[in-house]
């Protein structure tokens, strides 16, 4: 029995084949030409799926009534295309996304916005946090969206009187 190893490069597409012709002869064998065997190996790509979503954790401020803009690297760590689904998994503030479900080709990277709301109720300091999923087809990613709503302040004009 003859082992034979084969490493298939990284980032090779899903389906991606080699072959290789293996000859083996007997040294002992007095005869000529000596005996020998030949086996042709097929070597296929087997379909590898991840996905990666980035920066792990985002913090931002805004006014009560006011939309904050979070901008998200989500990268198909796959080497086959794949269909990267996208939601909020906490519950909170009202949170969209500029794509629910996004097609990025292997090895591919595309940007997502998440557009998280600050209610008009919501008090200075108040906070929120989204955890956003990204899930492919064979796993996923998670990043943490902070919004804080901002204090307001309000000024007061400054009035003198004579005591008199």
């Amino acid at each position: 029995m003859v082992n034979v190893w084969v490493t298939v490069p990284a980032g090779m597409a899903s389906g991606a084949q080699d072959q290789v012709r293996v000859t083996v002869r007997a040294l002992s064998d007095p005869r000529a030409p000596r005996a020998s065997a030949e086996a042709e190996l097929t070597t296929t790509a087997n379909r590898v799926y991840g996905v990666a979503l980035g920066p792990p954790t985002m913090a931002q401020e805004a006014q009560a009534g006011e939309v904050v803009t979070y901008t998200l690297r989500v990268t198909n760590t796959s080497n086959v295309l794949d269909t990267i689904v996208f939601s909020r998994e906490s519950p909170g503030w009202p949170t969209s996304f500029s794509f629910t479900d996004l097609a990025v080709a292997r090895g591919g990277r595309r940007n997502i916005q998440v557009y998280v709301t600050v209610p008009v109720t919501a008090a200075g300091g108040q906070s929120d946090q989204a955890l956003i999923r990204a899930t492919g087809s064979g796993g996923m990613a998670e990043v943490s969206l902070i919004t804080r709503s901002a204090w307001r302040r309000i000024f007061l004009p400054l009035v003198l009187r004579d005591a008199s």
